[in-house]
């Protein structure tokens, strides 16, 4: 505040001693930024390939695209050469994505 710096008191050891007010106090930008807007580690990248089933078995794998009222299921069905044994889909008659899924998952079982 501009009146307080004629204060009659603005020389004595009591005024010395309160803390300044802040915007008297230096604020330190590049100090600051460091701390505020430090860099964020980049993200991870996971790559998941697919990787054949153990010998004698099959794998499967079921998936389930969504519709506005309806979804598409999926199945595909492969040996342990990684050879295509069954690919099929279904329509589903659902649009709630968690339920598609579970559809395709018992679809499968």
């Amino acid at each position: 505040m501009i009146m307080s710096s004629f204060s009659p008191f603005s020389n004595s050891p009591l005024k010395r001693t309160l803390p300044l007010p802040l915007p008297s106090r230096p604020f330190h930008f590049h100090l600051a930024s460091k701390v505020l807007i430090s860099p964020c580690p980049p993200p991870s990248v996971l790559v998941q390939k697919w990787s054949l089933p153990a010998e004698g078995w099959v794998k499967i794998n079921v998936d389930a695209a969504l519709g506005d009222s309806h979804s598409s299921l999926a199945m595909v069905v492969r040996d342990w050469r990684g050879t295509g044994v069954l690919a099929i889909s279904r329509k589903a008659n659902t649009s709630i994505p968690l339920q598609a899924e579970a559809e395709a998952l018992l679809w499968a079982a």
